[in-house]
């Protein structure tokens, strides 16, 4: 909180070694549930259901977090191409504890599975580039700053 700097829009700017950690964390989310470089989608896509709690914990906080934990997805989508790019963080509060995280999507296909059956139910799906803005906050408990809330999404 000490070196939040007050910008002349009213907003607060962090240090870059906090924006980075922020784009770090945020870009690790989406990869985590990804199979790249020829991974099979199918064992990610268990992976990622068998791990909800570890990476609902690890990335997401507040009610995102109990959402992640609490319902079973009956689907999964893996990323099997594109990339994943955190372009901007900003708008940091008064606090230090909260900002928000701009997340560029490029180029995704994706492999879609349903869980209950594990029958791949789009393959190779291309989705439109898009740009999420994600609000971020610190969380005190674990020592990292995690996603709390997907603020839009807008097409490129």
């Amino acid at each position: 909180v000490d070196q939040m700097v007050k910008q002349a829009d009213g907003s607060y700017m962090a240090p870059e070694a906090v924006r980075q950690a922020i784009r770090e964390m945020a870009e690790g989310f989406f990869l985590r549930r990804a199979a790249l470089n020829g991974q099979d989608s199918l064992v990610k896509a268990k992976e990622i259901v068998s791990n909800v709690v570890s990476l609902s914990n690890e990335f997401l906080i507040g009610e995102l977090r109990d959402a992640g934990i609490s319902a079973p997805a009956p689907r999964v989508n893996v990323m099997v191409s594109g990339t994943i790019h955190a372009v901007d963080v900003r708008a940091f509060g008064a606090d230090g504890v909260t900002a928000f995280v701009a997340v560029e999507h490029a180029a995704n296909k994706m492999d879609v599975y349903d869980t209950s059956t594990w029958a791949v139910t789009s393959k190779g799906l291309l989705l439109p580039d898009f740009l999420d803005i994600w609000q971020s906050r610190y969380d005190p408990t674990d020592g990292r700053w995690k996603l709390e809330k997907l603020i839009a999404t807008e097409r490129k």
